[in-house]
């Protein structure tokens, strides 16, 4: 079966979670772009990847693959047959993705026209219906959402390059559950720098581990990456903090996530702890650890940032010896570095580190996907993620021990 994926607002993130989670499924990969990926696929439940994934905002299903020229000749009829036409009143939309060049307005323009067109067609046999339309080519999850699209109707999805792929959306992201799990715990120090719930699901996709492994998460901060992997299922977690106030923070957000989501209990340990000690508490039994270190100061100078780069690097030179003390053969790290951004870039170069403890960086990405003009790293091979006006963006990378 063909699917596509639609994604978030770092597309590497999101088709690096894809690429992981459905490694046993994938048959071949029929188009990449930074909104969208279509993949042949062995049958897939998209309920249940939804549930899962962090980084993806829709998952359909591919009907259809036309020539440009024939795709321009499709009758009404056909458009009618693929609407729910047995409800009291049909809501449908499109949404229109770019897989190669940028979308001709001509072929926008076509496409509204289409919709009004349909829309008149069904007034005509008499069936009541909602063109859902949007300022954008795209309809968002939460138009799709907020009009019940997919209860009530249909959002037909059009990818196109040379082709024209033509598809239903099944599942949108829940984005206000991410909302709720983001703003309303009772622990949130803005402060502190925070990451987004949505991240973390990622990271625990991108760890690659079953339920049953053991993960760390020796910042654990508020708990944002605990309580993630509480969502998916994982069952022997341990977070560890430097500040007996962070722990605090995470004992109460999680009490208040498991209460809220009805989680089943799961093993659960909390310490205190530095980072550069977890050896003195931990055996060598770790399988995971998915983690969000200290970034370096929120606020910061160009004429510091020198001496804050060179502190950073001591501070992670210290406890990536931990890490490889404590993990498994093969055990592997997600871990974010901090990029800063400011007049210039300021990496925070530490591809010696990673090697000398016996660590290597895993490759995310087959080449046809590394190929892509579209398609960049960061300057540790990893993946970046931030906003424009952020002054300190996120470099994800997964680490592997080497036996």
């Amino acid at each position: 079966m063909i699917y596509f994926f639609i994604l978030g607002h770092t597309p590497a993130l999101s088709i690096a979670e894809i690429l992981t989670v459905l490694k046993n499924k994938i048959k071949k990969i029929l188009a990449v772009s930074p909104e969208a990926l279509i993949l042949c696929l062995d049958k897939v439940d998209p309920e249940k990847l939804e549930e899962k994934f962090g980084g993806v905002i829709k998952i359909g299903e591919i009907f259809k693959i036309f020539e440009e020229r024939d795709f321009f000749k499709l009758s009404l009829d056909f458009w009618l047959k693929n609407l729910p036409l047995e409800k009291k009143k049909i809501y449908f939309g499109f949404s229109i993705y770019e897989l190669e060049n940028k979308i001709p307005p001509e072929f926008i323009r076509f496409i509204f026209d289409l919709g009004l067109r349909i829309k008149k067609k069904l007034k005509e046999k008499n069936i009541s219906s909602r063109f859902v339309t949007s300022q954008k080519r795209a309809l968002s999850s939460l138009i799709v959402r907020k009009n019940h699209l997919l209860e009530r109707g249909q959002e037909f999805i059009i990818l196109k390059n040379k082709k024209v792929f033509l598809g239903k959306t099944l599942v949108t992201q829940k984005f206000e559950d991410y909302e709720f799990r983001d703003f309303a715990r009772p622990c949130r120090p803005i402060e502190k720098g925070m990451l987004p719930p949505k991240v973390a699901k990622i990271m625990i996709n991108l760890v690659d581990l079953p339920p049953e492994a053991v993960i760390l998460d020796p910042f654990s901060g508020a708990g944002t990456i605990l309580g993630e992997a509480m969502i998916l299922g994982y069952q022997n977690l341990i977070g560890s903090d430097l500040s007996a106030e962070a722990l605090k923070r995470t004992k109460r957000n999680l009490d208040w996530l498991s209460k809220s989501y009805n989680l089943k209990k799961v093993n659960l340990k909390i310490f205190l702890s530095p980072a550069e000690k977890l050896s003195q508490k931990l055996a060598p039994l770790i399988d995971g650890i998915v983690t969000e270190p200290y970034l370096g100061p929120l606020k910061w100078k160009e004429k510091e940032i020198e001496k804050i780069i060179k502190n950073l690097i001591k501070f992670y030179a210290a406890f990536l010896p931990e890490f490889k003390k404590i993990l498994r053969p093969r055990g592997k790290i997600v871990i974010i570095f901090p990029f800063f951004q400011g007049k210039e870039t300021h990496p925070l170069l530490l591809q010696e580190q990673i090697k000398k403890n016996g660590f290597k960086i895993k490759e995310l990405f087959p080449q046809e996907i590394k190929e892509k003009k579209f398609f960049s790293l960061g300057p540790n091979k990893g993946i970046l993620y931030g906003r424009p006006q952020q002054k300190i963006w996120r470099e994800i990378l997964v680490l592997e021990k080497e036996v």
